[in-house]
């Protein structure tokens, strides 16, 4: 008993540490990624003892690994902010029987301070559907007519996924053998 007790304490204590510095933004009816149970609409993460420009350069190492070509989807304000404008491919079928693609273009925005990163909720830019045609609006693909977010819809938190990638790349400390 005591040790299937202490497998779940180590296996919480593990589960907390890897959970840190990691983002769950979900949509809300207006379409619009928010931070759940929050008043702020952004997260920040501490790193005690790392200065602005450090945190800059590995945020953006992890923008240049994550994405195939970094330059062409990062604007930035040298140890500042980063902001990213990319387009993701999501493909689906609906009803099990048809495939189709959308083209979701959003932008990210990571902003530093000393000892400290801020990264603000994603904002969908667009949606095009596998034709290139360009959705009236954002709720055209998430909202059912009713106003509440239709099936599917959780597809569109890939973002998350995005932006902890990044995040993954702060906590990495650096190795001299390689």
């Amino acid at each position: 008993m005591r040790k299937a007790f202490l497998v779940m304490v180590l296996g919480l204590f593990t589960m907390a540490i890897n959970a840190q510095n990691r983002v769950h933004f979900t949509l809300d009816k207006s379409c619009t990624y928010v931070k759940p149970n929050s008043e702020t609409n952004y997260y920040v993460f501490n790193y005690e003892g790392e200065s602005q420009a450090s945190l800059y350069k590995k945020a953006l190492i992890g923008v240049t690994k994550t994405f195939v070509s970094a330059k062409d989807v990062v604007s930035k304000v040298e140890n500042s902010m980063i902001s990213i404008n990319s387009t993701q491919l999501l493909s689906y079928t609906i009803g099990g029987l048809i495939s189709t693609k959308d083209y979701v273009n959003y932008v990210v925005e990571i902003e530093f301070k000393e000892g400290r990163i801020k990264v603000n909720a994603p904002t969908i830019v667009g949606i095009r559907d596998a034709n290139g045609e360009l959705a009236p609006s954002t709720s055209y693909y998430l909202l059912t007519p009713s106003g509440e977010l239709g099936l599917g819809w959780e597809r569109y938190l890939f973002i998350n996924d995005v932006i902890n990638s990044i995040l993954a790349s702060l906590d990495k400390k650096p190795s001299e053998d390689w």
